[in-house]
């Protein structure tokens, strides 16, 4: 079975006049929803609140009060690129709720796909600052009730958006229970500038940071190279009880902020590649969460393939093979990106 949580107060956190992180997103995904062929195999879950003391898990409580005032009095710019409107303080809390609510969902039932498509999304937010379109860090407090509540103890959280998770990488940085992998593009060419291999944690989470930086127009061939050759060995090992996915769908080839050539093909090959590891790892719950992706087109394509690879034996949606040349030269310069992952990890992993 196959649970999605969306709902319409997720709508309700607005942001500026042609901000890509916009309530239309939800829109979409709900529009594309109605319509897809393979609705009945789809259970819409409903929203649920959280509390104070689940943000605060994460969170320190000057930068909570900090959220809240500001929304009190109307909202306004956190920073260049992240605001907050009258609404957003519950909505954040609606966003975190139904990320919890999902992963006890999954823990419940076991076998099954639980996709949270929430906003605002998280995974640039630190402890201290919101930033990156995000104002809470939904997953890494996801994570963060995991092991308080359920002690759980064996966490991976796997990033495949296009931007570096550096806000959920800074919350685990010393932290061996949550390893966190992340597939990005190159932080020399995009926000937020870090995620480089070399980033590998430090103290008892040396070796449980895993950053795999791309190269600008990589198209599917190469990314999925990347997590066969990269991820899919190291989760292997690491055996975790649950995998968390901050699912970015921005490195589709029509997104404007970021320079990868994917398509909606691709990521039905990453929810394959991902729901396999359940079987392999004896993996108790996966659970999604939204992050990026902001074409308005593409990103309900991308995200209900992946949702539904599980259950479909090919693509919903096809857009059929790009032929650029740009993501030529990108694949021709992957094995260097790879290399590189590879002689830093190799002191912590085994990927021969």
């Amino acid at each position: 079975m196959i649970y999605l949580a969306l709902d319409a107060i997720f709508e309700k956190h607005k942001t500026p006049i042609g901000h890509p992180e916009s309530p239309l997103r939800i829109r979409k995904i709900f529009e594309e929803y109605e319509k897809s062929p393979l609705k009945n195999k789809i259970t819409i879950v409903n929203a649920s609140k959280a509390s104070e003391e689940h943000v605060m898990l994460v969170h320190s409580p000057d930068h909570v009060e900090y959220i809240k005032a500001l929304c009190r009095v109307g909202g306004g710019a956190i920073t260049a690129d992240t605001n907050v409107s009258e609404e957003t303080y519950d909505v954040a809390l609606y966003a975190i709720g139904t990320t919890i609510k999902m992963a006890e969902l999954a823990l419940k039932k076991g076998e099954g796909v639980y996709f949270a498509a929430v906003r605002p999304p998280g995974h640039h937010a630190t402890k201290d600052l919101s930033k990156g379109f995000c104002i809470f860090n939904n997953i890494a407090i996801t994570a963060e009730y995991l092991r308080t509540h359920h002690k759980i103890n064996r966490i991976v959280i796997l990033d495949f958006d296009v931007h570096h998770g550096d806000g959920t990488q800074s919350i685990f940085y010393s932290d061996s229970t949550v390893l966190y992998i992340s597939l990005h593009q190159d932080p020399r060419t995009l926000y937020p500038g870090t995620g480089f291999p070399e980033e590998v944690g430090y103290g008892e989470g040396e070796g449980y940071t895993i950053n795999i930086p791309l190269p600008p127009g990589l198209s599917s061939d190469g990314y999925l190279r990347a997590f066969s050759e990269i991820v899919e060995p190291i989760v292997q090992q690491y055996k975790p009880d649950v995998i968390l996915v901050s699912a970015g769908f921005d490195g589709h080839h029509d997104d404007t902020i970021s320079d990868m050539n994917l398509q909606v093909e691709t990521y039905w090959h990453l929810g394959k590649k991902i729901y396999s590891l359940v079987k392999v790892c004896s993996v108790k719950a996966v659970v999604s969460v939204l992050e990026g992706g902001y074409s308005l087109k593409y990103m309900p394509k991308s995200l209900l393939n992946y949702i539904l690879a599980p259950v479909t034996s090919e693509p919903v949606y096809n857009e059929g093979k790009l032929l650029l040349l740009e993501s030529r030269k990108a694949e021709l310069r992957l094995q260097r990106y790879l290399n590189r992952v590879r002689k830093v990890l190799s002191e912590y992993w085994n990927l021969s």
